[in-house]
């Protein structure tokens, strides 16, 4: 199965942060090349939590699901 990972610094509060990133299906309230996005599952967090993203200029959607879950870096 493919995997990417990608790294990146951000210049934020800490809690307001994993705020925006503990709301998995709502990707596409801050990333840039996503027109929509939604949780498949109903699982908003956690193990298992599936969400579909309709990706800018691409005539796809692509489904993701978390493989891991670390709620103690949630400040």
């Amino acid at each position: 199965m493919p995997s990417i990972e990608q790294r990146i610094s951000i210049d934020a509060p800490t809690d307001r942060v994993w705020s925006a990133l503990g709301d998995f299906g709502g990707i596409d309230n801050w990333s840039p090349v996503i027109n929509h996005s939604a949780s498949t599952d109903g699982a908003e967090r956690g193990v298992g939590a599936e969400r579909s993203c309709e990706v800018k200029g691409l005539f796809l959607d692509v489904v993701e699901r978390t493989t891991e879950w670390n709620a103690r870096l949630q400040l």
